[in-house]
């Protein structure tokens, strides 16, 4: 198995973080990391902190590893996100689709209602299978976050 962190602005850490990053950013952001780990049929990305906006540079290098690996199984280990805007979801959906064009398949592992809500309002949540067996220690308290199925 191999692992790369994937660091930001040459950081040699392979972490980003807005406090070191970004000094104009909020100081109570999450320090975030994103791992590529790879077997003969698998690749795993697991994914801490914050997958928004503000990490958008990173998302064409990452991409381009993990298209690179061309592997037809895609993982994305959501656990330790701590916010994911449309931004984050564009960069899941570019991935899913990505494999999907290669007659792979993409799977969300850990991921909280919140985030499923971000991906199903831009319409993609299609591309995804979602591991609902999996559990996983929650990098924030529960959001609170209720989606609402309307009555039939």
């Amino acid at each position: 198995m191999c692992l790369w962190p994937v660091p930001t602005s040459g950081r040699a850490t392979g972490t980003w973080s807005a406090v070191d990053a970004r000094p104009d950013r909020a100081a109570s952001r999450v320090e975030g990391m994103i791992e590529i780990a790879t077997s003969p049929a698998t690749t795993t990305l697991v994914i801490t902190g914050d997958l928004d906006l503000a990490e958008r540079d990173q998302f064409p290098e990452i991409a381009a590893r993990v298209v690179g690996l061309r592997r037809q199984l895609l993982v994305i280990d959501m656990c330790r996100v701590t916010f994911m805007d449309s931004t984050g979801a564009a960069f899941l959906i570019s991935l899913a689709d990505a494999g999907r064009k290669r007659g792979g398949a993409t799977v969300l592992r850990g991921c909280d209602d919140r985030d499923l809500f971000v991906l199903e309002v831009c319409g993609a949540l299609e591309l995804f299978r979602i591991d609902a067996d999996h559990r996983c220690e929650p990098a924030t308290p529960p959001s609170g976050f209720a989606k609402i199925e309307p009555q039939a």
